[in-house]
């Protein structure tokens, strides 16, 4: 399976506040400032991931463990009807 990597990405902020973006690669702003890695939970309040139980598993079940490739979160804070443009590093 081939490597995909984002080289430009575009944003409106219709909504303004916090934007957590994930990518293949690591990315910059077009201008040059560097992007703030999420860290915790989210804290816009229109993204919040709903609290779930652990899943029941057969004790039959044979797990795999999947190795899923390395990827980039970041936290944009926007401003309503700003546009942001990023760029691969």
């Amino acid at each position: 399976m081939g490597v995909y990597k984002k080289s430009t990405a575009h944003f409106k902020s219709i909504i303004g506040g916090n934007l957590r973006l994930r990518f293949p690669n690591k990315m910059k702003f077009s201008e040059g400032g560097l992007l703030k890695t999420a860290v915790g939970k989210n804290v816009n309040s229109f993204y919040q991931v709903e609290e779930t139980l652990p899943p029941i598993i057969s004790p039959k079940a044979v797990i795999v463990k999947r190795q899923l490739k390395e990827t980039f979160l970041y936290d944009l804070p926007t401003v309503l009807g700003k546009t942001y443009t990023l760029i691969a590093i």
